[in-house]
């Protein structure tokens, strides 16, 4: 059973999208959706093993009081690092919390 109290770090939702400035040019725009509390838990044996085969690194799950608004291919901020959600498990019909299967986004020297 799932408590709210389990929802213990704050996190941001992060969403990177292009727009044209007023020169008419595209730039990438990043913009907040959300900062709700979430429980951070590491990826279960199956998740990590899959995950090293892959060369995936930083594999993270973060549970989440349920909401529309957050979907694949957005990234959570926490800590000062970026994981990319690569999957949102909306959880049971009861729909009070859902997962959010993410993998750290590696940022590349240069």
């Amino acid at each position: 059973m799932s408590h709210a109290g389990e929802l213990n770090r704050r996190i941001t939702i992060m969403v990177k999208s292009h727009e044209r400035d007023s020169a008419g040019f595209t730039q990438e725009v990043t913009k907040e959706v959300k900062k709700p509390w979430a429980r951070v838990m590491d990826a279960g044996t199956t998740e990590f093993y899959l995950a090293d085969a892959q060369n995936i690194k930083g594999v993270v799950n973060f549970k989440v009081r349920y909401t529309k608004e957050i979907q694949e291919g957005m990234y959570v901020l926490y800590e000062g690092e970026e994981y990319q959600i690569t999957q949102v498990n909306k959880g049971d019909h009861g729909r009070q919390f859902m997962i959010l299967k993410t993998k750290r986004n590696e940022v590349l020297p240069g």
